[in-house]
């Protein structure tokens, strides 16, 4: 699938893409990295990633490009592109709406947009069109307004990354470190042995970039006890994304994928976190009763856990009462 950018008069530049979605903004295409171009007298290989996003009643189309020197979402006012057998084509009208990484917006090619109109390669009719769509879209950049504000990053995120499922025991070696890697990262001096050691056991579920770790999720088997009966449990630990990855959704692939796992392979889904309104958006339940952890016997209060734990239900648990006391085992570092 090719994008064909036309020039007047400097000709055709080509970019190989692939198609992503289609919905109701119009048809997305991705370049990965390495993916080849063509111009009139020059070709090579893309190094960096980018997202476009084409819609033929628009007098545009945007670039999410994603630079080694900081992001930048750019839009290329054109007459209103088309689709061919092979992809898109479209004539560009030179003016560019630019929003840098740093959230600055302008303007720029107006010197190219003026030589255009002054040798008349475009008509004055597409001239008043094309100022008029690159102050309105410079404002919506300013606005962030979306797609143009974060959508369009999130969507290159989901289509460069891969996510992958492993079990601790079938994993890559390197691939486990990278995954430590990125947990210690994000959690810093607060991510001890203990809970790495809690992570391990049960189901990985990560997202890469380019060989990279930017997401982690795991769920690990552990006996669960409500009221008096017990549940083979899927216990959800480090829950991660890099911090130049946050916000694109990363993390909620992993957690979707870690739920899907929780429901095929448990009678019941449990975890701690702070952040309840992330994991509610999956289908997760707040915890309402008392919490307490048994270690042979015995068993202790856990007060400070009661506000961050929650629940998946589902199947023959769906109904599980959330005032009940609930109960994990001991094991070293956090209970809970």
């Amino acid at each position: 699938m090719h994008v064909r950018k036309v020039k007047r008069p400097g000709g055709v530049f080509s970019y190989a893409v692939q198609p992503f979605v289609e919905d109701e903004h119009g048809a997305w295409v991705f370049a990965p990295k390495g993916s080849p171009w063509d111009a009139p007298h020059d070709s090579g290989a893309l190094e960096f990633d980018v997202l476009a996003l084409f819609n033929p009643d628009h007098w545009f189309v945007t670039w999410w490009v994603d630079y080694p020197a900081g992001r930048r979402l750019e839009i290329d006012v054109s007459l209103p592109p088309e689709r061919t057998d092979d992809g898109w084509t479209y004539v560009d009208l030179e003016l560019d709406p630019i929003r840098n990484d740093d959230g600055t917006v302008e303007i720029e090619d107006d010197d190219e947009f003026d030589e255009a109109c002054a040798n008349g390669w475009i008509t004055q009719e597409h001239a008043a069109i094309a100022l008029e769509i690159a102050n309105d879209m410079a404002a919506r950049l300013d606005a962030h307004e979306e797609p143009w504000g974060d959508e369009g990053w999130r969507r290159l995120a989901h289509a460069r990354s891969e996510v992958r499922t492993f079990t601790t025991a079938g994993a890559v070696p390197h691939l486990l470190t990278r995954v430590r890697e990125l947990l210690e990262d994000a959690f810093g001096a607060d991510y001890a042995e203990e809970d790495w050691q809690n992570a391990l056991g049960g189901w990985h579920v990560v997202a890469v970039e380019h060989d990279r770790v930017v997401a982690h999720a795991s769920v690990v088997p552990r006996t669960i006890e409500v009221g008096d009966r017990s549940f083979r449990s899927g216990y959800v630990e480090s829950v991660a994304t890099a911090s130049d990855r946050e916000r694109l959704g990363l993390g909620s692939r992993a957690m979707t994928v870690i739920t899907d796992i929780v429901r095929d392979k448990f009678e019941l889904g449990a975890l701690s976190t702070g952040r309840q309104d992330f994991y509610a958006r999956l289908g997760w339940e707040r915890w309402q009763g008392p919490t307490y952890v048994r270690d042979g016997v015995n068993r202790t209060r856990t007060e400070e856990d009661d506000d961050g734990l929650m629940v998946l239900r589902f199947g023959a648990q769906e109904h599980l009462d959330l005032t009940a006391p609930i109960t994990c085992e001991a094991r070293p570092g956090d209970d809970w």
